[in-house]
């Protein structure tokens, strides 16, 4: 009896192989076939774990609880990896990601998870630190913020989060200062120097479009508008 076998073709577009044992491998046998072919069964179980046995996954867990390196093996490690990564090594690296758009994806990842509410950005580029209050119990960007927190303490804080376009032409997201869900407004505390700023004023456009497809009022609070003090 003769053997059929018909070749299917890899997902490159070339021939796929037959190992020794007279099997059809997914793929050609290329190293980046390969890697693509097992990242999409990857996708679709969710995690490379899924991939793991349960007896693998606990000894992995297992080998990873209560490991302490030594001194010797931190050093170690810490000369072998500032061998490997010279200037060469890391500007190669860098192209190598740009190239593949790594950076691009990512960007767009925290940008998804700053929009649903998932993640919040801790600090600003004008305060290294947030500053805590001892009355809402909730950390804010500005003593401003705070103030005006404790003197409203029922509206929502940071709670709504907008997409604009950056005066250089990328997009961010807005995240706003308060709101207020019985009256319909939405607060942004700024001081009055800054309300000429490009940004503010890409920010504060795409909140009023927001505002006026939602049935919200959009308010820029500055110390005109309120008596703030420094705090400590």
């Amino acid at each position: 009896m003769i053997n059929i076998i018909i070749m299917q073709k890899c997902i490159c577009g070339k021939d796929r192989i037959i190992n020794k044992y007279n099997k059809l491998q997914p793929t050609c046998g290329d190293k980046d076939c390969r890697h693509q072919y097992r990242s999409e069964i990857a996708k679709q179980r969710q995690s490379y774990k899924s991939m793991m046995s349960i007896s693998a996954r606990e000894k992995k867990s297992k080998s990873l609880t209560g490991r302490t390196l030594s001194e010797e093996h931190k050093k170690h490690i810490s000369e072998k990896a500032k061998a490997r990564w010279t200037p060469e090594f890391k500007r190669k690296d860098h192209e190598m990601r740009i190239e593949k758009g790594i950076y691009k994806k990512l960007s767009e990842t925290i940008k998804e998870n700053i929009l649903s509410g998932k993640w919040t950005p801790k600090n600003n580029r004008c305060r290294s630190k947030r500053v805590l209050s001892e009355i809402t119990g909730l950390k804010y960007r500005s003593n401003w913020e705070l103030i005006f927190h404790e003197l409203h303490p029922t509206y929502g804080y940071e709670k709504i989060r907008i997409r604009y376009t950056h005066p250089e032409g990328a997009s961010k997201i807005y995240i706003t200062d308060f709101i207020d869900y019985d009256n319909k407004v939405i607060y942004e505390i700024k001081p009055s120097t800054e309300l000429d700023n490009n940004i503010v004023l890409a920010k504060a456009a795409a909140a009023k479009q927001w505002c006026i497809a939602n049935n919200y009022t959009y308010k820029i609070i500055t110390e005109k508008d309120c008596t703030f003090y420094a705090r400590k």
